[in-house]
């Protein structure tokens, strides 16, 4: 892993947990996963990585079963488990409020995603110290469509479209103004990229994995299992 280290800069690397779930029906979260909850597989890899510390934003509901399930993980790195809002963007900016104040550089990761590997998270790290932000994410393998009313509207070209994933990284001042974007557009905000992009900063890409999937319905996790006994 030294091989993407972010030259002594101090890694937050904040996982979000306070989502509803509504698609699927339970608590995602701490849902069990081939025999661990996901969240656990999350903070695994995080403490896995060239993370300095680890703060899991969790719901007012579940914060209480994270911060045990964080407790069973043995790692040397500060665990911390804080309460999300109402809304994605008041999560963040939560965590902002929490992260260390040596942090140089901020990594936001979807709990919902708990198949993302320590390298990853370790190369995007490495390219927000160097660009100021950066994503992992994937090539669009099908055709897009927009659609308005039931109507196509346009088909962009596949060869430019890239499908966004966690984790997300920014360096702390970049990261402070995706912060205050949010605070002033807090319905817009579908990821950190955006923010930061609609801030004015450049954000860099990572090739991503395609095996990083995110957890949204139950057939979700019926592909993460088989991942997961294959891996």
């Amino acid at each position: 892993m030294d091989l993407f280290k972010t030259k002594g800069q101090y890694v937050s690397a904040v996982i979000l947990a306070a989502g509803s779930s509504s698609r699927m029906g339970v608590d995602k979260i701490t849902a069990q996963l081939s025999g661990l909850p996901v969240i656990a597989y999350s903070i695994k890899a995080m403490a896995e990585s060239n993370a300095d510390e680890i703060i899991i934003v969790a719901s007012e509901s579940n914060s209480d079963v994270i911060k045990t399930i964080a407790d069973s993980i043995k790692t040397d790195k500060p665990t911390k488990v804080i309460t999300g809002g109402k809304t994605r963007a008041e999560s963040a900016i939560n965590a902002f409020n929490a992260i260390n104040e040596k942090s140089e550089i901020v990594s936001v990761h979807d709990g919902a995603r708990p198949l993302v590997s320590p390298l990853i998270c370790n190369k995007v790290f490495e390219k927000a110290a160097e660009c100021g932000g950066a994503i992992a994410a994937i090539w669009v393998k099908d055709t897009i469509k927009k659609v308005e009313n039931g109507i196509i509207t346009a088909t962009p070209e596949r060869k430019n479209l890239m499908q966004a994933q966690t984790p997300q990284a920014f360096t702390r001042e970049v990261y402070k103004k995706a912060i205050e974007y949010m605070k002033s557009n807090p319905a817009e905000i579908t990821d950190d990229a955006s923010a930061a992009e609609m801030a004015g900063c450049r954000v860099a890409v990572v090739e991503g994995d395609y095996r990083n999937i995110k957890l949204t319905t139950p057939d979700d996790f019926l592909v993460a299992q088989t991942l997961l006994k294959n891996q």
